[in-house]
């Protein structure tokens, strides 16, 4: 085992986070970049430290539960991100089986080293905490909450290898790896409506919440098991209850990770041959939805290209992984925004303009039409370049307006819906403007965007870029601002010219249109 996991940390060497994958050292190019990946997270650590810190001076368990909510949460997190594919790798397997070493030792030692990866994560994100403790209470608190710190990591790594024994149990090949996937994205979605229900309550929670005992609910709260001993260490109060509701705690997940490792770890090894197995039994899909829109294309390339480019959409799961967070922020910040707004009972939401925080969701739109050029397939994408095309119009047009139809008209009709109902349907023209606003930003967007052939670059490495290009900060931050503006302007002061502006908005979404797929070879 200890060779196993020296072989493990000198490939890790190798391999960077996939957060950091995108940086170079600046010296040594064989330098760990987890490590320097460690300051990601000591920021993180600094970001909730003043909302911690308040909480504490008002109530040191709920500054305790608060504390260890935020780290499980984001070393959940990166488990599910970062060690997913740890949990699941079978390389080992070949070279180490031969060897006198069964599934059990295999799986305690790729346990053991995912284990010295989040002990890491986690000190990190701890490490401003726990200063501040020292110096708040003293460093015997601070030494109490790191030691429950290290036993919630065995507590998360225990309900996640449960979860994916589990999964491995029931499902097999193909199955699989779309339920992983799915498992992945509801992960993502969650943690972000989570982050941002925090950040837009913790007003309330600083100067509102009070407690005058331990509600029942919270003693069947993880984070509760493991802030308690700190709590009672402050408040000099060791009470019977919070007592047994820590050893509780801690039995549970000592009991847990014993019953994984001695019954469920060589299950889990044996049937993690299901990833490699594929399904060769041809099954009917069910026809998507988006395939019927096909006729509406001008010609039989359109037509074509734009089916490819659905099913291509729909099926990788990768794409789908970086997608739907995206789509899920897109629909959280305009919500969150109005919520903030209206905070007075006494406002009548109908009688508010608060529904131009549409253009919130026009922003996160933008950056999904950037997806059709990523695939885990990339290196079949020579293949465009041996088609008897003279333009490669027709290939980028049906990709684009798959990611349209597919997602971005999803994200922006279903808002519109949501603001539609809530306004009374009186602001149907505000919403067309809206929309059409949408379509003419996108349209500049990537008309200033490099031009790109549709799936035909590295998903892993473009998850991380596809933020990192000045036409998108240019659509976000100069030219959604400024139509929200205009439209705001001529709402509240030129409200008769609403007409004249829409048909001005179809001229210019036609113009762009228009003469946005006349390209060329060389302009790829």
């Amino acid at each position: 085992m200890r060779l196993i996991g020296k072989l493990r940390l000198v490939q890790d060497r190798r391999k960077p986070s996939s957060v950091f994958k995108n940086l170079k050292p600046l010296k040594n190019k064989d330098s760990n970049m987890f490590l320097f990946s460690l300051f990601f997270f000591v920021l993180i650590g600094l970001i909730f430290l003043p909302a911690i810190a308040v909480m504490s001076i008002k109530s040191m368990l709920v500054g305790s539960i608060l504390f260890y909510t935020i780290m499980m949460a984001i070393v959940a997190y990166a488990i599910i991100i970062d060690f997913s594919l740890d949990f699941f790798n079978t390389s080992d397997h070949v070279i180490l089986l031969s060897k006198p070493i069964g599934f059990k030792e295999l799986n305690v030692a790729k346990s053991l080293h995912i284990f010295l990866h989040i002990s890491a994560i986690a000190t990190a994100i701890a490490l401003p905490t726990l200063v501040l403790w020292s110096f708040q209470f003293n460093v015997l608190v601070s030494l109490t909450a790191y030691i429950f710190v290290i036993i919630s990591l065995f507590f998360i790594l225990f309900c996640s290898a449960e979860l994916y024994s589990i999964i491995l149990a029931k499902f097999s090949g193909e199955r699989l790896k779309d339920t992983i996937s799915m498992i992945n994205i509801v992960a993502i979605i969650f943690f972000i409506i989570s982050t941002q229900l925090f950040v837009h309550t913790s007003s309330e929670w600083f100067t509102k919440l009070e407690f005058t005992s331990i509600p029942t609910l919270l003693y069947f709260f993880p984070p509760t098991w493991f802030a308690l001993p700190s709590y009672m260490m402050v408040s000099n109060s060791f009470s019977l209850i919070g007592t047994l509701v820590s050893l509780t705690g801690i039995l549970i997940t000592i009991l847990g990770y014993r019953y994984y490792l001695y019954h469920l770890a060589p299950d889990f090894e044996k049937n993690l041959y299901k990833m490699g197995i594929v399904n060769t039994k041809i099954s009917k899909r069910k026809n998507l939805i988006a395939l019927k829109f096909a006729p509406f294309m001008k010609n039989n390339l359109n037509r074509a290209f734009y089916k490819f480019s659905v099913i291509m959409l729909s099926r990788e799961r990768l794409l789908k992984q970086a997608i739907y967070p995206i789509m899920a922020m897109g629909f959280i910040y305009p919500a969150m925004m109005i919520f903030q707004s209206i905070r007075d009972p006494d406002i009548i939401i109908a009688q508010t303009g608060y529904y131009f925080f549409f253009y919130l969701a026009i922003g996160m739109m933008l950056p999904l039409s950037i997806y059709t050029n990523f695939s885990e397939y990339y290196e079949a994408s020579w293949l465009y370049y041996y088609l008897p095309l003279k333009s490669p119009g027709n290939i980028i047009l049906g990709a684009k307006v798959a990611i349209l139809v597919c997602y971005q008209s999803v994200l922006l009709l279903i808002t519109s819906l949501i603001f539609l109902i809530f306004w009374k349907f009186v602001i149907i023209l505000d919403i067309i403007i809206m929309l059409l606003n949408a379509l003419i930003i996108l349209f500049i967007y990537q008309n200033l965007s490099k031009r790109v052939l549709p799936f035909s670059e590295e998903i892993k490495a473009g998850r991380n870029s596809a933020f990192q290009n000045s036409s998108y900060y240019l659509a976000v931050f100069v030219f959604t601002p400024l139509a929200g503006v205009i439209h705001f302007l001529m709402h509240y002061f030129l409200p008769v010219i609403t007409i004249p502006f829409i048909i001005i908005q179809v001229a210019a979404l036609y113009f762009l249109l228009k003469n946005h797929y006349n390209i060329k070879w060389d302009e790829v």
